[in-house]
This record gives structure tokens, sequence and C-alpha cells, in this order.
């Protein structure tokens, strides 16, 4: 469904410190992309940049 799932993951361990290798992948993914499409997100990178403008209003 989206691309680039690593560079998510980086950037989440970077932005939260949370290390999503610690979860199972297809889990992990089958959730976070709910939470893509619920926030009407179309990429990994614009639910990054989501979370980011959350965190800094």
């Amino acid at each position: 469904m989206f691309e680039d799932y690593e560079k998510f993951k980086k950037d989440i361990l970077s932005l939260t410190k949370i290390d999503l290798n610690a979860y199972k992948e297809k889990q992990m993914r089958r959730r976070i992309d709910t939470l893509i499409t619920k926030n009407k997100v179309n990429s990994y990178d614009e639910y990054v940049r989501l979370i980011k403008s959350d965190t800094e209003n």
C-alpha cells in the first residue's frame, strides 16, 4: 500500500524515540496504514510531517 516503511521507521525513531523494529512488522504496518488512511494522508512521509506539525502546535 505505502512505500518506504524503512525510512518511516527511522523517522519515527528520530522523532519519538520509539523503535518500531521491536514490533512484528506485518502487524505494525497494518496499524500504521490504518492510521494513515484514517488521517487522509497518502504516504509515510506525509504522515511523519503530520506528526511533526501536531507536536509543534
